[in-house]
């Protein structure tokens, strides 16, 4: 009988040290936390925007030049304008007026044209003074139908 009492404390004391251990250890990580997460979704790219002269009314209505580093002159010589109109259209001088897109900022500048570059305001762009212009300005040339509007797309 003592040695089934011997047997019986011994057992006792190794579920005691067993219980004990498991209830100290350390909580080990969940399998959820060693798996990778997916990255965050990037952050949409910023819509790149480009500048650009668009015919709103007369000769040019509804055509695009898109303003990159270079000017966009006007007029009816097609040796100095690459936005040219007819001959017929005597109301255009020949080098009529630039527009250009430079350090962020559209701007206009009347080429000493007979009939002048005005704003729909009702401004008349300073011949041979660069005039800076706002996106969705626009401006006609020699006062007439010819209207043309600086804007992105």
């Amino acid at each position: 009988m003592d040695a089934l009492i011997g047997a019986a404390v011994a057992l006792v004391v190794v579920l005691i040290r067993f219980l004990v251990r498991y209830l100290l250890r350390k909580p080990r990580a969940s399998a959820k936390a060693h798996e990778k997460k997916p990255p965050a979704p990037a952050a949409p790219a910023p819509a790149v925007r480009t500048p650009v002269l668009r015919g709103v009314a007369g000769v040019y209505e509804g055509a695009v030049v898109e303003l990159d580093q270079e000017s966009c002159t006007i007029g009816r010589d097609a040796r100095v304008a690459n936005l040219v109109f007819p001959p017929d259209c005597a109301h255009v001088s020949t080098r009529h007026c630039k527009v250009r897109f430079r350090d962020g900022a559209f701007e206009i500048e009347d080429l000493h044209s007979t009939n002048g570059t005005t704003l729909t305001s009702g401004t008349r762009v300073e011949p041979g003074r660069p005039h800076r212009l706002q996106a969705g300005e626009r401006f006609s040339l020699a006062g007439g139908s010819d209207i043309f509007e600086v804007t992105y797309v």
